[in-house]
């Protein structure tokens, strides 16, 4: 469930929205509420919510008018071609090099059927020699790992 990207997807959008909703939810679980501070704060919340949903020119300036806005007119409705969902916006612009590092994951890199190294797309920022690191890069899965071993070393601190 938690490796599904679909779920990161829907909790990124959801991410802005839960905090909001949760900074709500805080402000009325006070043991010493002030009544006016709680309907200010859901005002304040619904306010951040409703240009996700609506149309600038649906939203009423005043707050005492948005309590009135219909928001099952779909006429008002922002269209999906517009919304910001906000994942965009956390993506990074190398996104294309980010992808190409998925090479150098273990699945990957200990597989013995791997993607050719030129197909890598993060190595044209490689200074080094292409063909001394594509001869490693094919003969790694060869190589015997020793985990316990290198487990073992790590906590029992330097042998002398």
């Amino acid at each position: 469930m938690y490796c599904d990207p679909i779920n990161k997807l829907y909790l990124q959008f959801l991410m802005p929205i839960l905090q909001e909703f949760s900074r709500v939810k805080k402000r009325f679980q006070l043991e010493i509420g002030y009544a006016f501070k709680m309907l200010d704060c859901l005002k304040t919340c619904f306010r951040s919510l409703v240009p996700n949903i609506l149309t600038p020119n649906a939203i009423p300036p005043s707050d005492l008018r948005l309590i009135d806005v219909n928001l099952d007119d779909t006429r008002n409705h922002m269209p999906l071609s517009v919304v910001t969902f906000g994942v965009q916006n956390r993506l990074p612009g190398n996104m294309n090099l980010w992808r190409s590092m998925a090479v150098f994951s273990p699945s990957v890199m200990l597989s013995q059927s791997k993607p050719p190294l030129s197909t890598v797309t993060v190595l044209k920022l490689y200074a080094g020699d292409l063909g001394k690191l594509d001869t490693q890069y094919q003969a790694v899965h060869f190589h015997e790992w020793d985990i316990e071993g290198i487990t073992k070393r790590k906590s029992s601190g330097p042998t002398s």
